[in-house]
């Protein structure tokens, strides 16, 4: 799969904050290439082998360890809306 954006634009776009309200020590987000199937924890589709996806850990107290992936199409349609992109810009 290709890349709409350059890679930097889908890790740190602000695409987890705005609705995060819960409280976790510990967090990464980063751009991977799946290396089996997920679901995106927005539009709920699948992200298949070989897709691109942006995978956010958190280590929540008592909780452990949990993961979470997005696929580039929402991470992209976020730049759009949110302004940080232009539309038509590669």
């Amino acid at each position: 799969m290709i890349l709409k954006y350059q890679k930097e634009l889908y890790v740190g776009s602000g695409f987890y904050g705005a609705d995060m309200d819960c409280e976790y020590i510990n967090e990464t987000e980063k751009l991977v290439k799946c290396r089996k199937q997920h679901k995106c924890v927005n539009c709920q589709k699948s992200i298949n082998v070989g897709d691109y996806a942006v995978q956010e850990k958190a280590l929540f107290p008592g909780d452990g360890w949990k993961s979470a992936y997005t696929c580039t199409a929402c991470i992209e349609e976020w730049l759009e809306e949110s302004g940080q992109i232009e539309s038509e810009e590669k």
